[in-house]
């Protein structure tokens, strides 16, 4: 059985258990994945200094630079739109700083002395998380009978990792639900892709016994935020991205033979320039080419997977879904076959309607 996609349509294709994939659609078709023959592009690891958090603490690497702008060749090509990397970082370190709470909760995920009273205390003086946290641990998901009128009595009903996801998806749904027209996201759509790959990831963490549900989850809910930062660029450039992609290269590909740059790299100098866990960075860089990891091989595999399958349900697809190379090694790895894929996909289309549902109440 092939599970049923999103919104009632099912998916064209089972996902394949060998080789290399690209899911490309049309305006009127749905995802279309095609097993590609040629040796994977691999992309150049970059540079490294070392990223401080507060009181000194190394929270992972930095680049010196972003990747080479693209070769004389590229350019002889055609392309006119080599950004001034330059000016990117100089905006992605003009960023204000990440929301105080998604900070506090990202420390109390790295600490594994943590509990139920530091979690509470990192979430009370935020009201507006508070209110949030209560008001979803209340809905008829969660079930009981009796209201919750506080953060600890929410905690104990439905456990820290569940409330370290509520408060996740509530700062996630801030930075990500506007909308992005040069990737093609009208509001809310990049929201709920997030959702549905984080969602996702933390199903494949329960399958395959990855102890680090909720650092996955977070993973999956920040992976594209590079996009933000590179989508007021494709606006003005999106033909010459999308010219590349008619020639066969994926859209990570097209962004970096136009731009000089991905949107994977960008998200990740942005958490890194917040100070996010090594492990979290890792998981945004190298979201699309999950090899590249040197440390979290097994946390990148698994985004990358959860990505994949959100597009096979064809969520928040945008204009990058029109070319996505799907690493099937990522299903190798954890030993997964087509019909545990199936039932992932048929057990995600449920929880995201119930988690939709959730924060709607």
């Amino acid at each position: 059985m092939t599970a049923p996609a999103a919104g009632g349509r099912r998916p064209d294709h089972r996902p394949p258990d060998h080789g290399r994939t690209d899911h490309r659609r049309t305006e009127n078709r749905g995802p279309d994945p095609r097993i590609r023959s040629s040796e994977q592009k691999k992309r150049p690891a970059p540079a490294t200094g070392r990223a401080t958090g507060a009181g000194g603490r190394v929270v992972g690497t930095i680049p010196e630079s972003l990747p080479g702008p693209v070769s004389a060749a590229t350019l002889a090509a055609g392309s006119r739109t080599v950004l001034d990397q330059g000016a990117i970082l100089a905006r992605i370190k003009s960023l204000p700083p990440a929301p105080i709470v998604l900070t506090r909760v990202l420390s109390i995920m790295d600490d594994a002395t943590a509990g139920v009273r530091e979690l509470v205390s990192a979430i009370e003086l935020d009201p507006g998380v508070t209110a949030t946290v209560l008001k979803t641990c209340n809905s008829p998901v969660y079930g009981g009978t009796r209201q919750l009128a506080s953060l600890d009595e929410a905690a104990h009903r439905v456990g820290m990792r569940t409330i370290i996801q509520i408060v996740m998806m509530r700062e996630a749904q801030s930075i990500l639900e506007g909308e992005q027209s040069g990737y093609g996201f009208a509001a809310g759509d990049l929201w709920k892709h997030s959702m549905t790959v984080a969602l996702a990831a933390r199903l494949l963490a329960q399958r395959v016994g990855f102890a680090n549900v909720s650092g996955l989850f977070t993973g999956g809910l920040l992976h594209d935020m590079g996009k933000l930062v590179l989508d007021v660029h494709l606006k003005t450039s999106y033909q010459e991205v999308r010219d590349r992609v008619d020639d066969g290269s994926t859209f990570q590909e097209a962004e970096r033979e136009v731009f000089g740059v991905e949107h994977a790299e960008i998200g990740a100098r942005i958490a890194e320039h917040w100070a996010f866990p090594p492990s979290l960075v890792e998981m945004i860089r190298w979201h699309h080419q999950p090899d590249g990891s040197s440390d979290h091989l097994d946390a990148c595999c698994l985004v990358h997977l959860a990505d994949a399958l959100a597009h096979w349900l064809g969520v928040g697809l945008g204009r990058p879904g029109l070319a996505v190379r799907f690493e099937s090694s990522s299903v190798r790895r954890f030993g997964l076959g087509p019909e545990d894929l199936d039932r992932i996909l048929i057990e995600l289309v449920e929880k995201t309607q119930q988690t939709e549902q959730s924060l709607a109440a």
